[in-house]
């Protein structure tokens, strides 16, 4: 049986601000009036949610419906957004001249501000209006006349502080402290900079920040950018690197990039293994990396062709933990394999669907599929029965009045779904008693067991199936 990875810490729970929880507790205040869907009989395959565009992805974390897409070239800047899951879009160019190729990163404390950086000789725009308009915010990092800009960016939003990586003829890893209204060399030419930034992952509860590169492994500084390590070299060194991800609440990552091969890590990057090279023939797996927040054992790739048959792209999936892995084109366009070129690869904040963008033959598209039913269905089977342990993130999160509570059990037994305070204190228990196999989900309303309103904070759900136990926080704001 095949277990995603179980939460063990309580407290990594970053704050948000209210900001749209009222919409999203509203959209699932609906779902709850219906039943679970049935997914044996149904099968994941993607849906077209856009024609004749295509580029990098950002989804709002407190709100599923509300997307934003970069353009995937320099000479289309601006930013597209969608308030109702991709169904019309709305065209934003004040302010971006220049700027919108690389990709987009929205502030989880405040979901108004944005990021959108890379693109021409240019580097960073901000927004604070949830993208209607930008200005500039680059000032002090360096450009030269390649125009490569701004390629690497990450947000610490418990500390504040941003960083970029600047990949062109003078790199350098830069840093900001007040939004990036102004920024700082940390690392660069004159400290020996080795490597060529392409990709920055923030580990939160340390600070440390890992950097994927184009030609040299992985790099990780644990103060803050100012000093570089490279990572376990016997195995990642001159390996292109172009996306890192970590398990949420665990300390293993994982490394994708050219050549086809994934790596992985159960020490937050201390020792690296090889554990597969893509079988697909794709040598550029540069598209994106996500872990399934439904089951972390299910790792997805987004893969860009090479422009010759032999190097094939599109959405490359494993289901166990990366050992193997299969393109899954359920529902795409059938042109030959060696056309699809994925640009951006990304799951919802609710976990239900993920988002691509590519290049299919001689369209530019965006699609989306339901990772609900990806993770839960056999595909060689109409029928499937219920595998898995699995208790889904509450949605929303953080919330303010109700939240639904989603778990699965792979076979009819006991089960108690509890709720405690950060202190161990049992706050309410939801459910306890005899289920069946399948899917299920709770409303909480945020009461105690005596029916009070309980205070805003950090709580976590507590599930227990037989001797199996799973661990969730959610964050409450009144």
């Amino acid at each position: 049986m095949i277990k995603p990875e179980v939460d063990t810490e309580f407290h990594n729970l970053k704050p948000y601000d209210k900001g749209d929880v009222m919409q999203t507790i509203k959209y699932f205040l609906i779902l709850a009036l219906l039943d679970p869907p049935s997914l044996q009989a149904q099968q994941a395959a993607w849906e077209l949610v856009r024609e004749n565009f295509w580029g990098k992805i950002a989804i709002d974390p407190t709100n599923p419906d509300i997307i934003y897409v970069s353009p995937g070239n320099v000479e289309q800047w601006g930013l597209h957004k969608s308030t109702d899951g991709g169904t019309t879009w709305v065209y934003y160019a004040a302010g971006y001249e220049g700027i919108g190729a690389e990709g987009i990163v929205i502030d989880p404390n405040n979901p108004q501000r944005l990021w959108i950086y890379g693109g021409s000789f240019k580097g960073v725009a901000r927004s604070e209006n949830g993208g209607m308009t930008a200005i500039r915010a680059d000032t002090g990092i360096v450009f030269d006349h390649h125009g490569y800009s701004v390629r690497a960016f990450a947000y610490d939003s418990g500390r504040h502080i941003l960083y970029a990586g600047t990949y062109s003829a003078i790199n350098g890893i830069y840093r900001s402290f007040d939004g990036g209204r102004r920024w700082e060399e940390v690392y660069g030419f004159a400290q020996g900079l080795a490597f060529d930034p392409v990709f920055l992952l923030l580990e939160e509860d340390s600070g440390w920040v890992y950097c994927g590169t184009a030609g040299q492994g992985i790099w990780r500084s644990k103060n803050f950018g100012v000093t570089w390590t490279l990572l376990h070299p016997a195995v990642l060194a001159r390996q292109p690197v172009a996306f890192i991800a970590k398990v949420p609440d665990s300390r293993t990552l994982y490394a994708v990039g050219g050549l086809g091969k994934i790596f992985k890590s159960y020490d937050l990057g201390e020792n690296w293994i090889k554990i597969s090279t893509a079988t697909t023939d794709s040598s550029e797996l540069t598209g994106g990396l996500s872990i399934s927040s439904l089951d972390t054992n299910y790792i997805y790739v987004g893969a860009r062709a090479h422009g010759v048959v032999s190097f094939r792209g599109g959405f490359l999936m494993s289901r166990d933990g990366g050992k193997n892995w299969e393109l899954y084109h359920k529902g795409l366009p059938q042109y030959e394999l060696f056309r699809y070129s994925t640009q951006s690869l990304l799951q919802t904040p609710d976990s239900r669907h993920i988002y691509m963008s590519l290049f299919a033959g001689p369209q530019l598209v965006i699609f989306k599929l339901s990772q609900a039913l990806l993770t839960s269905v056999d595909e060689r089977s109409s029928y499937s029965p219920p595998h898995k342990f699995i208790l889904l993130q509450n949605y929303p999160n953080p919330f303010n009045s109700q939240t639904r509570i989603d778990f699965t059990i792979a076979s009819k037994s006991s089960v108690s779904l509890n709720v405690y305070s950060i202190f161990g204190e049992n706050i309410v228990t939801l459910t306890q008693g005899q289920k069946e196999a399948g899917n299920h989900f709770i409303i909480w309303n945020g009461k105690n067991s005596k029916g009070g309103d309980v205070s805003s904070g950090v709580y976590i759900i507590r599930l227990q199936a037989r001797q199996e136990v799973l661990i969730r926080k959610m964050l409450l704001i009144r």
